[in-house]
């Protein structure tokens, strides 16, 4: 008999997975940054991004349910910030980490025999 499947059922799996995949698109990474600069509303957003409101609130509403921003209501306006502001040192940690891969990617290219030298492929 097979053991019991655990890691599925464990809530704090879910929500990890939720908050890295709410982290896990190009846009909202933009929006996270023009939220970092400070809190924003969407009217304040979407000039600076080549989306429509309808995808900026989607994305938005994202984030805020994985609580990597927060929301509060300004009269009429509803304001975005960062929940936590380790998040862009975690950021900033995957980007060091991304980094390296790419370096260690461009040292094995670059130390790839080329084409048709000496000992080289054919």
């Amino acid at each position: 008999m097979a053991p019991t499947d655990t890691l599925h059922s464990d809530p704090k799996y879910d929500r990890e997975a939720a908050f890295f995949q709410a982290l896990a698109h190009p846009a909202r990474l933009m929006l996270l940054d023009l939220i970092g600069e400070g809190p924003r509303c969407a009217c304040e957003i979407l000039p600076s991004v080549e989306l429509d409101q309808s995808t900026v609130s989607r994305h938005l509403s994202t984030l805020r349910r994985a609580g990597v921003l927060k929301a509060r209501r300004e009269g009429v306006r509803v304001l975005y910030e960062v929940s936590d502001p380790r998040i862009f040192e975690l950021r900033r940690l995957a980007g060091e980490i991304l980094r390296a891969r790419m370096e260690e990617d461009f040292r094995a290219l670059a130390a790839e025999p080329t084409v048709g030298t000496k000992g080289g492929r054919r």
